[in-house]
C-alpha cells in the first residue's frame, strides 16, 4: 500500500488544535448567518418570492455538486503529491467549472422552454447559473491551497464570505429590494473571496520549480476525472432539484419553504464534515504514502473528532427544533416543523461519516470503485424520492416529510457502499467507546431541549455546551493533536 510520493511535494503543517477551532468556531457563526437570513426573507418577502428564492437556491447548489463530483478532493490531492502543477489545477478546474454552468444554463432553459416553466422562476434562475461563475474561480483557488494543508486559510475566507453576504441578504430584505438584487450582488463579495484566496495561495506557494506537466495535460486530466466521476455525481445531486419540481406540482407554497428552511439548517451544520473532509484529505493522503497502519489511525482519529462535533448537532436537531423554529418564526406556523428537523438529525451523522470515508477513498485512490457502487445506488433515488414524497403528502399533507426520509435511505446505502470500498475496519471498539462517551457528555443538551423557548432554555443550552466541551478536555479528548494519528 506504500507509495512514493511525486516531486515536490509540499509539507502539510499539521496544526490540527488551532484549526479544529477554527472549524468549529466557523460552524458556530455558519449557523448564526444562516438563522439570520432565514428569519429574515420569509418576514419581508411573500410565499410566492421565498418559493422561487427556495427554487433558485436548489438549481445553484446542484450546479455547484455538477462542477464539484468530487473534483475538488482529487485536485488537493494531487496538489499534495505534486505543488508544482498547481497553478495549472487552477486554470484547468476554472474552466471546467465555466464550462460546466454555461452548459447547465443551456440545458436548463431548453426545458423550461419545452414544460412551460414560469417565466419569472426561469429569468431568476439563468441570472444565478450566470452569477455563479464568478465564484467558481474563488472556489478552485481554495482546492489547491487546501492541498498544502492550509484549510484554515479557507475557513476564514469562507466565512467572511458567509458573513458579508448574511449582511447583504438582511438589508437587502429590510429595504424590499427588488428579488434580482439577491442574486447578483453576492458577486461583489465573490471578488473579495477570489482576491482573498489569491493572496493566500501566493502565500503557499513558495517554489520555483516549474512543472514539469504542461497545461495541456493537467486540462485532460481534471476533465477526465470530472466525466469519470461526474456520473454518480448527477444522479446523486439531481435528487434534490427533483424534489423541489414534485413538491411544485403536489404540495403547497409553505411546504415547499418549510422544506428549504430545514435543507438550508441542515446545509448550515453541514459545513463543518466538508470543513473537516478538507482538512483531512492531505491528512489521510500523507498517512497513505507512510502505509495501511498508518492510513488505518489517521482515519479513526479523524472519524474520532467528525463524531465529537456531529453528536451534539445531531441531538440539537432532535431536541431543539421547536425553539430553533420559533425564533426564526416559522413555528406555531408550520406545524410539522420540529418534527422535520428531527427526522434530519440523521442526515448530520449520516453525511459527516459518508464526508470522512469520501476523503479515505481518494487519498487511498479508489475513486472507480467507490463510482461504481454510487452509480448503482443512485439509480434507486428517483423511485425512492418520489414514492415517498407522494406518501408522505397524501397521509400527512407534508411531501417535505417523504423527501427528507429519502434523503436519510440514500445516505445509509452510500456509507454502506464507502465501507466495502475501503476494506479495512472502520467502526473499531475505542471508535465505538468514544462516541458512547461522546452521547453521554451531550446528554444535558437533550435535556436543555425540553424546555421552552426563554431566557431558562438559552442559559442552560450554553452551560450544557460549556459541559460538554470542558468533561472533553478534562478526559483528555480535547487537545491540538487530536486529529492526528498516534504512532
Amino acid at each position: 500500500m506504500t507509495v512514493e510520493p511525486t516531486m515536490d511535494q509540499p509539507m502539510v503543517v499539521q496544526k490540527s488544535g488551532r484549526q479544529l477551532a477554527v472549524t468549529i468556531l466557523t460552524q458556530v457563526l455558519s449557523w448564526g448567518f444562516a438563522l439570520l437570513s432565514t428569519y429574515i426573507l420569509p418576514k419581508y418577502r411573500t410565499l410566492h418570492e421565498y418559493a422561487i428564492f427556495s427554487v433558485v437556491f436548489s438549481v445553484t447548489a446542484l450546479v455547484g455538486s455538477i462542477c464539484d463530483s468530487g473534483l475538488s478532493s482529487v485536485i488537493s490531492r494531487t496538489v499534495t503529491t505534486d505543488a508544482s502543477r498547481s497553478k495549472n489545477l487552477v486554470i484547468a478546474s476554472f474552466g471546467l467549472k465555466s464550462a460546466v454552468s454555461l452548459s447547465v444554463l443551456v440545458l436548463f432553459n431548453a426545458f423550461a422552454w419545452i414544460v412551460k416553466y414560469p417565466q419569472d422562476t426561469t429569468i431568476y434562475v439563468s441570472l444565478a447559473i450566470i452569477c455563479s461563475i464568478s465564484g467558481h474561480l474563488a472556489g478552485s483557488i481554495k482546492e489547491v491551497i487546501r492541498g498544502f494543508g492550509q484549510v484554515s486559510s479557507t475557513n476564514v475566507i469562507q466565512l467572511l464570505e458567509r458573513g458579508m453576504s448574511a449582511a447583504l441578504i438582511v438589508s437587502l430584505a429590510i429595504t424590499h429590494q427588488p428579488l434580482h438584487t439577491f442574486i447578483w450582488a453576492p458577486v461583489l463579495f465573490d471578488v473579495i473571496g477570489i482576491g482573498l484566496s489569491w493572496r493566500t495561495y501566493r502565500g503557499v506557494h513558495r517554489t520555483n520549480t516549474s512543472s514539469l506537466t504542461p497545461l495541456s495535460a493537467d486540462i485532460r486530466f481534471v476533465f477526465g476525472q470530472f466525466f469519470f466521476l461526474a456520473g454518480a455525481s448527477v444522479f446523486v445531486h439531481l435528487k434534490d432539484p427533483l424534489v423541489m419540481l414534485v413538491l411544485g406540482y403536489v404540495a403547497t407554497p409553505a411546504a415547499i419553504g418549510g422544506y428549504s428552511v430545514a435543507k438550508r439548517l441542515l446545509g448550515s451544520a453541514m459545513f463543518v464534515p466538508v470543513a473537516f473532509s478538507q482538512l483531512g484529505l492531505p491528512m489521510l493522503t500523507n498517512a497513505f504514502l507512510k502505509g495501511a497502519d498508518h492510513f488505518q489511525r489517521q482515519l479513526e482519529a479523524l472519524l474520532r473528532s467528525a463524531f465529537l462535533v456531529c453528536i451534539p448537532v445531531f441531538i440539537g436537531f432532535i431536541f431543539h427544533g421547536k425553539q430553533v423554529l420559533s425564533i426564526v418564526g416559522l413555528y406555531p406556523k408550520f406545524i410539522y416543523g420540529p418534527l422535520m428537523l428531527a427526522l434530519s438529525a440523521p442526515m448530520t451523522m449520516l453525511l459527516y461519516i459518508a464526508m470522512m470515508l469520501t476523503s479515505a477513498i481518494v487519498a487511498a485512490g479508489l475513486q472507480r470503485k467507490m463510482v461504481s457502487g454510487t452509480i448503482r445506488v443512485a439509480c434507486l433515488v428517483p423511485v425512492v424520492c418520489i414514492l415517498l414524497t407522494f406518501a408522505t403528502q397524501k397521509l400527512f399533507g407534508n411531501g417535505g416529510l417523504g423527501a427528507l426520509a429519502s434523503d436519510v435511505v440514500l445516505e445509509v446505502l452510500l456509507v454502506g457502499v464507502y465501507i466495502r470500498v475501503l476494506n479495512m475496519p472502520i467502526f473499531t471498539r475505542q471508535l465505538g467507546k468514544a462516541i458512547g462517551l461522546f452521547t453521554l457528555l451531550s446528554l444535558p443538551i437533550a435535556l436543555a431541549g425540553m424546555l421552552p423557548l426563554g431566557g431558562l432554555w438559552i442559559v442552560l443550552t450554553v452551560l450544557a455546551i460549556v459541559f460538554y466541551g470542558g468533561g472533553l478536555y478534562k478526559l483528555g479528548m480535547l487537545h491540538k493533536r487530536m486529529l492526528e494519528a498516534g504512532e
